[in-house]
């Protein structure tokens, strides 16, 4: 069932802060996406038709 896990996906720059920091913005990111999706989705609901 799909493709086996390996090491491509990790992204390593040889420098942990770097890294780190890399890390932490791709996760600002991704939860800014997931809450600007959930608002869409809600207003759909809130919105009388």
């Amino acid at each position: 069932m799909g493709n086996a896990w390996n090491g491509t996906y990790v992204f390593s720059s040889g420098n942990l802060k770097l890294d780190l920091l890399h890390n932490f913005f791709l996760e600002c990111g991704a939860r800014a996406n997931k809450i600007r999706v959930y608002e869409m989705v809600r207003r759909d609901r809130t919105v009388p038709r």
